[in-house]
């Protein structure tokens, strides 16, 4: 296995093998015809063979995140504590301390296959999101949900980006720590609206005065994270690449929204038309929505917006409710959801290590950037509530929700942390 750097590793072959660690990217060698195993009276060893490892690696996920969800589960707690967790147990903090187990159960080789598998369920996970919001929220959210979702953007960044540069130029930081800040500064200052969505179902308080208030905001919100994690990518192209690639970024992505509300969305409407009042909708629109989602997945990757961002889009421009949106959901909801939505978080714990912590002078400007980050979200979505006489108790628990963290925060870290990220 060689290690390569990763400011002087270009991999020209999309389909490469890699995988990555701090120490930079390692190239994994694989024979590509040991699949299934033969069985043990032909000595061969199954978790050697790619199909026997992942379906062992399968069946560990998840017992063990089922097992501490009915643990966890008297507590309140949602289900993706359990599934972190889960990781975190299996991963080099607990049972993957050991080198054998670790090597055996979760070589660098099957962990490929892993990635792959959990990118995907994230992306039937993230469409089927999208597939459950209906995007005239927004328009109907007024200016309460308005203000609480700029100002809860906005204000904890701006808090957040000052401690950060008082630290920086106070204290002596290696670069690299000021860089990873920044990307701590951004993480403070968004509220993911599928993670909210997901959190007010599980408590089910979605349709409370809050739980609506905390939905119209955090979509607010969402737009203002990405709208300006857009402005600074098209700056980066602009600057590694040519202004010419810039300005063809911002057209595939236009061309991809036009597509969906002129293609994709009267298409569904017409599905939608076409199907009898009570009856369920045809099998074929299922099957043309899911080529869909492939295709627009692809799209995503190739325009450099990754599918999961174009997957979340094409599940928005999917009319909500029955009979199609419903229908999708309930195919998907199952599969998704028990199954390769573990994964996802398993190898979030897989790459997580308390023993690796040293520095604590770091974690503690960490710490102080997150809290900071922290106190900013709940100045800047308890003000509008209380000026409006919204109850105190009220305001406060509409702060702490709109501080909720889940798996699009998650994917975001693992995103930064997989390509390198230090440009922001």
């Amino acid at each position: 296995m060689s290690q390569i750097n990763n400011s002087s590793a270009q991999f020209q072959n999309p389909s490469r093998l890699r995988f990555d660690e701090d120490v930079g990217i390692h190239v994994v060698c694989q024979n590509v015809g040991m699949i299934n195993s033969r069985g043990l009276w032909f000595h061969d060893d199954p978790l050697e063979y790619t199909l026997p490892l992942l379906l062992l690696q399968l069946s560990l996920i998840s017992i063990i995140t089922r097992s501490i969800d009915i643990f966890l589960k008297p507590l309140g707690q949602p289900s993706i504590v359990s599934h972190i967790l889960g990781g975190i147990i299996l991963g080099p903090s607990i049972l993957g301390h050991n080198l054998a187990f670790m090597n055996k159960i979760f070589p660098r080789e099957g962990r490929i296959t892993l990635e792959t598998l959990s990118v995907f369920g994230f992306m039937l996970f993230i469409f089927q999101i999208g597939v459950k919001i209906d995007p005239s929220i927004v328009w109907k959210s007024g200016k309460r949900a308005l203000v609480v979702g700029i100002l809860g953007f906005f204000i904890p960044f701006a808090l957040a980006s000052s401690i950060r540069l008082l630290l920086c130029h106070s204290i002596s930081l290696d670069d690299t720590v000021c860089d990873v800040l920044q990307l701590v500064v951004l993480m403070q200052s968004v509220t993911a609206f599928p993670v909210i969505a997901i959190f007010l179902a599980e408590f089910k308080i979605l349709n409370s005065d809050i739980g609506r208030l905390a939905s119209s905001s955090s979509m607010i919100c969402d737009i203002c994270f990405w709208s300006f994690m857009s402005i600074i990518y098209v700056a980066h192209v602009a600057k590694e690449k040519s202004i010419q690639s810039a300005i063809g970024s911002i057209l595939s992505v236009g061309f991809l929204i036009y597509l969906l509300l002129y293609g994709i969305r009267p298409a569904a409407l017409w599905a939608i038309r076409n199907t009898p009042e009570g009856k369920p909708v045809k099998d074929a629109y299922i099957y043309v929505v899911f080529g869909a989602l492939m295709g627009f997945g692809f799209l995503g990757e190739v325009i450099g917006i990754n599918s999961l961002i174009a997957s979340f889009l094409l599940g928005l421009a999917i009319p909500d409710g029955p009979p199609l949106g419903a229908a999708i959901v309930d195919r998907l909801d199952c599969f998704v959801s028990a199954l390769l939505m573990p994964i996802f978080f398993t190898l979030c714990g897989l790459k997580t290590n308390v023993f690796s912590v040293q520095k604590w002078k770091t974690v503690g400007v960490i710490i102080l950037v997150v809290f900071m980050g922290f106190l900013g979200k709940i100045i800047g979505t308890m003000m509008p509530p209380l000026f409006c006489r919204m109850p105190f108790r009220d305001a406060l628990a509409l702060g702490l929700l709109m501080n909720s963290k889940g798996i699009v925060e998650l994917v975001l870290l693992n995103d930064w942390k997989t390509n390198s990220v230090s440009h922001l």
